[in-house]
């Protein structure tokens, strides 16, 4: 089973996932790559390219412990 967990910022997200689940995908953190919005194509490319990566941890969470949050 895959739980998304959807909020506002600052709603305590993160905080329920920790306490909740040892098995949970981290939260996107910025490395200062992440495209500038001046090219709509390459900003949309890229975000896909991030939450695909994030799926295939959830994923691979989710078939070795039958849980990912």
């Amino acid at each position: 089973m895959i739980v998304a967990v959807e909020g506002p910022s600052a709603a305590g997200k993160s905080t329920w996932c920790r306490a909740t689940s040892e098995q949970f995908v981290a939260e996107y953190t910025p490395t200062g790559e992440e495209p500038d919005g001046s090219d709509p194509a390459e900003q949309a490319t890229h975000w896909a390219q991030v939450n695909a990566q994030r799926w295939t941890q959830a994923l691979t969470l989710q078939a070795a412990t039958g849980v990912a949050v």
